[in-house]
C-alpha cells in the first residue's frame, strides 16, 4: 500500500516477491489502526465511535451504580476504545468525524 494525499503519486500495479503476485489494497491495519491509502481514517473513527457508542449505551443501563461508579467504569471501559491511537488520527478529523465521538461523551453525561 503506498500512503499519499497526492493522486499522482499512487501506483497500483501489482509485484512479484519470492514468485507471488502481491496486489497493492486500499486499506492496512497496523497495530489497530485501520488506514487508508489517503491517510484519512475514516473508517477507524466510525469503528472506534461504534465500539464506544455500544459500550456506553451498556453502560447507561446499568442504573444502579452511583455517578463516581459509572464514571470510574466509563473511563476503564469506553475512553480506551475511543482514544486508541487518537494522537494519530484525531487532527485529520472533521466536523462529522467529532460529531460521532461527542455522541459517545452525550452518553455518558
Amino acid at each position: 500500500m503506498h500512503f499519499t494525499k497526492n493522486a499522482d503519486r499512487t501506483n497500483t500495479t501489482p509485484f512479484i516477491i519470492k514468485g507471488k503476485i502481491v496486489i497493492l489494497g486500499n486499506i492496512a491495519k497496523i497495530l489497530g489502526v485501520v488506514m487508508d491509502a489517503e491517510l484519512r481514517y475514516k473508517q477507524h473513527v466510525i469503528k472506534a465511535a461504534t465500539k464506544g457508542l455500544i459500550a456506553a449505551i451498556a453502560l447507561k443501563r446499568l442504573r444502579i451504580v452511583s455517578p463516581l461508579t459509572a464514571r470510574q467504569l466509563f473511563r476503564a471501559t469506553v475512553a480506551p476504545v475511543v482514544d486508541y491511537a487518537l494522537n494519530i488520527w484525531m487532527h485529520i478529523c472533521g466536523g462529522s468525524a467529532i460529531a460521532i465521538i461527542n455522541r459517545v461523551q452525550r452518553i455518558r453525561a
